[in-house]
């Protein structure tokens, strides 16, 4: 039996595991792995999982559609009057072929458009494309700013845990309605708050220009008064009504929406993002690649309770570009989440040739991204260690990163300000060799706070040769597991250097190649580490992989995960820019 974070209290039997079973063992445990203030109960994704839809509604191909799949006609009204006339729970079959598309896709509440599989049923975005995006959910009301809501100020029932909300005014909220809760900066806070970083004010990283970098979306379950109401999940952040904390109803959502079994190809439209998912509940991603990234392969906003899993993100657009063009910042990123999303599940993914796989930005918060597989980074200057995944926006908190497989290293910028409460838990992450700057596992900047790093395989034995940087040093030859405090990414002097990014950060019981064993922190006398901080069990999907796949306390350390599997088994897998050198 693998835990959740709520039963982290519980004991795993070290026999039990060897021998490849799970068993509780009653009894308190000596100490929390992860005290409780610095994570959540981790409850992500589609609610009972992606549903299985058999009734289908249209094909495209067939009357009175009529698309042609021949990769030249324009397939884009044919398929949009499809989604247009279906009903709730079924399914729009788009079959194989390459469907030309000159106008964005957007799938509706209830419906799923599925293909018949990668890279056999294509929707391909036209050369000359001018609009954002090529498919994705954006229902026409779709109100990104929740201008047009009206905001509550909340009183009470605003500490971490609350599942009621107490409003100054009748909310006019009902069952079933989706509530942002955030507040204003808290800048001298512990932790700190805010928006503005090394590159200034982030004006989108939040409600009213930015000045709102912390919040998560709830469901309204029960309205038991006009001035009060139930809430899920329970609130991840001790909310300050000092500061202005507010509830606002979110407007055009779209709901338990499917994209399955089909290709999004924006390499020659070059569409600004190709896949938009935002303000979606209950939606998903399922065995979709997205080939041709200009910005963001899929642009996350709002949300609460969506799924992208077994799906594959690659290759900036064009394909080969000029050497600093494309594989830059802001381009060739995979998935880009924020503002806002919250528990959504990022799982069972391939991420290659990108400038950036993962990055979260303006307070994602109790999202889980689980056991993908990241390599081959690209960048402008590929003298530099690339970041697989980045918290690059005020304010990421209460995340999950668990059992990536990660060939670059994770970061944690001030460039549009803070982050806190994230947990990177039984990951393998390694430092790329032949790169002169930037080779350090995990990069955490000024104003980072409490993260957690529990569990983790980390870097290549006869590699890594500086446990940490926290002082003076200097880039060509400083290869580290941890690079602590630094105010960015060009910054190799001690003067201001951000002691409270080592003070309150948590590593424990992770191996490395440096010390070449496992660290424990002195003050947690609990070195059981539990399987999972979100799975009640081995999934199905491992099949007959080892599970967890990672960590000291596996034989080996490091196995493979289903995504590994399946990129390096990939006879098709197109081959990355010769015009680029991969990190």
């Amino acid at each position: 039996m693998q835990f959740r974070p709520g039963h982290i209290l519980a004991r795993v039997a070290l026999a039990a595991v060897a021998a490849g079973s799970f068993v509780a063992v009653s009894g308190p445990a000596s100490a929390e792995i992860i005290p409780a203030a610095r994570r959540i109960d981790w409850d992500p994704g589609v609610r009972g999982d992606i549903p299985v839809r058999s009734t289908i509604c249209a094909n495209v191909r067939n009357s009175p559609y009529n698309a042609t799949g021949n990769g030249t006609s324009d397939d884009t009204t044919a398929i949009q009057s499809a989604i247009t006339a279906c009903a709730s729970g079924q399914v729009v079959l788009v079959p194989a072929g390459t469907y030309r598309i000159t106008a964005p896709i957007r799938v509706k509440s209830g419906v799923t458009l599925r293909g018949e599989g990668m890279g056999r049923t294509i929707i391909k975005g036209a050369s000359g494309y001018g609009s954002r995006w090529l498919i994705g959910y954006e229902d026409p009301n779709y109100d990104w700013s929740m201008s047009g809501s009206t905001s509550r100020t909340l009183t009470a029932g605003t500490s971490k845990g609350s599942t009621s909300l107490t409003t100054s005014a009748a909310h006019g909220w009902q069952v079933g309605d989706f509530i942002l809760v955030d507040q204003l900066e808290d800048p001298n806070g512990d932790p700190p708050v805010t928006n503005d970083g090394g590159s200034g004010a982030c004006t989108w990283c939040g409600r009213d220009g930015g000045d709102r970098p912390i919040g998560q979306w709830v469901r309204v379950s029960a309205v038991p008064s006009t001035t009060t109401a139930t809430i899920e999940p329970a609130l991840y952040w001790n909310y300050k009504t000092s500061l202005a904390a507010q509830g606002t109803k979110a407007s055009g959502l779209t709901q338990s929406s499917g994209i399955e079994d089909l290709t999004v190809d924006n390499s020659v439209s070059g569409a600004r993002d190709a896949v938009f998912v935002h303000f979606a509940v209950n939606s998903w991603l399922l065995r979709v690649e997205v080939k041709g990234s200009y910005r963001r392969a899929v642009d996350m906003q709002g949300g609460m309770w969506n799924t992208i899993r077994e799906s594959v993100f690659h290759d900036g657009v064009p394909a080969t570009p000029t050497v600093g063009t494309q594989y830059g910042p802001d381009r060739a990123y995979g998935i880009f989440v924020g503002p806002n999303p919250t528990a959504c599940l990022i799982e069972n993914n391939i991420f290659y040739s990108l400038s950036l796989m993962l990055s979260l930005e303006g307070a994602p918060s109790g999202n889980v991204i689980a056991y993908n597989y990241f390599t081959d980074s690209f960048y402008k200057d590929s003298e530099w260690g690339r970041l697989t995944i980045g918290m690059h926006g005020a304010h990421p908190m209460m995340n999950l990163i668990e059992g990536n497989h990660s060939r670059d290293k994770f970061d944690a910028d001030n460039y549009w300000g803070t982050s806190s409460h994230q947990t990177f838990f039984r990951n393998r992450m390694y430092n790329v060799s032949g790169k002169l700057y930037g080779s350090w596992g995990f990069d955490l900047y000024k104003g980072v706070r409490y993260y957690n790093i529990v569990g983790n395989v980390l870097g290549t034995s006869g590699y890594e040769t500086i446990y940490e940087i926290i002082g003076n040093f200097t880039y060509t030859g400083s290869k580290s597991i941890y690079r602590l405090g630094f105010i960015d990414a060009g910054d190799s002097d001690a003067a201001g250097n951000d002691s409270q990014v080592k003070s309150t950060l948590l590593r424990h019981g992770n191996w490395d190649s440096v010390t070449n064993g496992v660290v424990w922190d002195p003050n947690i006398s609990d070195h059981v580490i539990p399987d999972s901080l979100y799975l009640k069990a081995k999934p199905s999907w491992f099949g007959t992989l080892a599970f967890p796949p990672y960590g000291p306390d596996r034989t080996p350390m490091t196995g493979q995960i289903p995504a590994e599997v399946r990129y390096t088994q990939g006879s098709t897998r197109p081959k990355p820019p010769t015009s680029l050198q991969a990190n």
